[in-house]
C-alpha cells in the first residue's frame, strides 16, 4: 500500500516560503516510494497574533499530517526555537529552525560551488562558520551581487535569494549543519509520532 503524507508549511515570513520544495525533496528522500506532498499553508482562520502558539492554535483541524512551522533562530539556540513549537503538545509539528536564519541554508548550498567556496574563504571564513556569522543575509547579497558595481536592489535581490533557496539539494553541503541535522532528526520523530509502525522501518538517508 502507498505511505501518503500531506503537508503543511508555515512561514516566519512570506519570503522563507521558498522551503516548501526542498522540505518535500527531504521527506521524498527519507520516504523513499512513498506519495509525499508539501504545500504553503493558505490561511482561511487567521491566527490572532505572529506567535507559534497563536499559529499552532489556528492550525487546529486542518488536514495536514505534519506541519512545518519555520521559525529563524536569529540570537538564540536552536533548542529555544525549536521547543516554542514541540512544548506546545502537537504531534504533528515540526519546527524547522535556521541557525541563525534562512539564509545560512542558501550559503551552506552555494559551498558545494568553488566559486563560492573561493569567495568565502577570501572573506576569512570557513563552512563551520556558516552558522556562527552574525550576517548571512547580508552575506548572501554581497555574494550574489559580486559582478556589479553595487550590491542588488532590494526586489533583485530577493527574486535571487528565492531561486537559491530553491534550488537547495538535500543531499548537498547543507546536510552538513547542525540544525540541518536536527531538522531531519525532529521530521522522522513526527513522523513516527503521527505512525507509529515507521518506527522500525527503513529510512532514506538525508
Amino acid at each position: 500500500m502507498t505511505e501518503y503524507w500531506q503537508c503543511g508549511f508555515v512561514g516566519e515570513g512570506s519570503s522563507d516560503n521558498c522551503l516548501v520544495p526542498v522540505l518535500e525533496e527531504m521527506l521524498l528522500t527519507m520516504r523513499p516510494g512513498a506519495d509525499i506532498t508539501v504545500v504553503l499553508h493558505q490561511w482561511f482562520r487567521r491566527p490572532e497574533d505572529k506567535s507559534v502558539s497563536s499559529k499552532a492554535k489556528a492550525l487546529e483541524g486542518e488536514p495536514y499530517d505534519l506541519i512545518f512551522v519555520h521559525r529563524d533562530a536569529d540570537q538564540e539556540s536552536w533548542c529555544a526555537r525549536a521547543h516554542e513549537v514541540l512544548d506546545l503538545g502537537y504531534k504533528h509539528l515540526v519546527p524547522v529552525v535556521p541557525v541563525r536564519m534562512t539564509e545560512a541554508w542558501a550559503l551552506a548550498d552555494l559551498y558545494a560551488e568553488q566559486d563560492f567556496q573561493d569567495w568565502w574563504s577570501g572573506k576569512g571564513f570557513g563552512f563551520d562558520s556558516i552558522e556562527s556569522c552574525a550576517e548571512p543575509k547580508k552575506w548572501l547579497r554581497e555574494y550574489l551581487s559580486r559582478n556589479r558595481n553595487s550590491l542588488l536592489s532590494p526586489r533583485d535581490f530577493a527574486a535571487k535569494r528565492a531561486e537559491v533557496l530553491k534550488g537547495i539539494s538535500v543531499e548537498g553541503p547543507v546536510k552538513r549543519l547542525e540544525a540541518w541535522k536536527m531538522l531531519c532528526q525532529e521530521v522522522e520523530a513526527a513522523m513516527c509520532r503521527v505512525r507509529p509502525y515507521l518506527a522500525g522501518s527503513q529510512w532514506g538517508i538525508v
